[in-house]
């Protein structure tokens, strides 16, 4: 079987370095990490559920999973984290990945919407543009959503008129008093 060197990449399954055409017919050298391909399920075949008293069983199956790839540095705290080093942050990535990959949605909600919403009801302008403040302030809700707890449009004017930058006062009384009140969109827009 032969393969087009000009069109295929190939690796060394050693090394994990795959090679990639990159310009002026150079060949550029691209690492391939052998973690990124593990099925998770293979190794933890249990999902960490808070409604399942099984923590210790899923933690015995992780630990192994991570002790069977030379990972237990990146869960127990061992080796020191390098996150500007990519020959860390990538298998540490992967990790990450195989730890969400094995827990159920519902094992991290509640706590994740607590963090959340003290983020979101503490956000401030300070000194960002007002579509920057906005994006942040939608992000969150958008992530509040995910975890369950969905914000009313509301919900996101108020909070985007109690965090204005005061030398925008003026306007976020005038919002405030508007009745009905304007959507998040109509608010932001009030701004620009």
């Amino acid at each position: 079987m032969s393969t087009d060197s000009s069109t295929s990449s190939a690796s060394s399954p050693s090394s994990g370095i795959g090679m990639t055409p990159g310009s002026s017919d150079s060949v550029l050298p691209v690492f391939i990490n052998p973690y990124a391909s593990v099925n998770v399920k293979t190794h933890v075949p249990i999902e960490l559920d808070l409604q399942l008293p099984n923590y210790n069983k899923w933690n015995a199956f992780f630990t192994a999973m991570c002790g069977k790839f030379g990972l237990l540095g990146h869960i127990d705290g061992t080796i020191t984290s390098r996150p500007t080093d990519p020959t860390w942050n990538q298998p540490g990535a992967c990790v990450r990945s195989w730890m969400y990959g094995s827990v159920s949605d519902g094992a991290n909600q509640e706590p994740r919407a607590v963090i959340l919403n003290q983020e979101f009801v503490s956000l401030s302008q300070g000194d960002l543009p007002i579509e920057a403040y906005a994006s942040q302030l939608k992000q969150t809700a958008d992530a509040l959503r995910d975890v369950g707890h969905p914000t009313l449009d509301r919900q996101l004017v108020l909070n985007l008129l109690n965090g204005i930058n005061p030398r925008l006062a003026n306007t976020a009384d005038i919002i405030a008093n508007t009745r009905p009140l304007p959507t998040f969109t109509e608010a932001v827009k009030c701004f620009a």
